[in-house]
């Protein structure tokens, strides 16, 4: 089994500029960027869900204390589809969702590899980097082309919603 120090490097790794084999940090690398963009995506999310919900409360507070004035129910209606539309235009809980399920899968990954078990198991050092390499890049390749074949389905979904005239969503 190798060792690895507190930080989870293998003992005696060279660092990213001196290591032809870069498996373990290109891992590391991938932990971090999904984790950091699942953040980012929760932040967004939740954000503007918070946002989407304090204006739809408004809406009837508005209509009661103003019953003579439709223009402020209907302004904070269409603030609420604007804020709809930012919302599913950077799929934030869908990203949220499926990076935090990337990252933990490559957490996963990284906890294997490190103590030798699962398909790391019986390994020598060489082997064993192989075979990090080929599942972390089948992992963020797996990603990549989902994300891919969701973009394309939408592209052809507001393609066709305004060939027919209708709105884009």
């Amino acid at each position: 089994m190798a060792e690895s120090n507190r930080s989870g490097v293998i003992a005696g790794a060279a660092d990213k500029e001196g290591e032809p084999d870069s498996g373990y940090w290109r891992l590391d690398d991938q932990i971090r960027w999904y984790d950091r963009k699942t953040l980012d995506a929760q932040r967004a999310y939740k954000l503007l869900r918070s946002a989407q919900i304090v204006v739809a409360a408004l809406v009837p507070v508005a209509a009661l204390i103003r019953p003579d004035q439709a223009i402020i129910p209907g302004i904070l209606g269409a603030v609420i589809l604007i804020i709809s539309g930012f919302q599913e235009l950077g799929s934030y809980q869908r990203n949220w969702v499926k990076y935090r399920t990337t990252c933990e899968t490559l957490r996963h990954e990284k906890y294997f590899y490190l103590g030798r078990a699962g398909p790391y198991e019986g390994l020598d050092e060489k082997e064993a980097r192989t075979e990090l390499v080929n599942r972390v890049e089948a992992l963020v390749s797996e990603e990549h082309t989902q994300w891919s074949t969701y973009m394309e389905s939408k592209r052809s979904e507001d393609a066709k919603a305004a060939r027919n005239g209708n709105d884009i969503g």
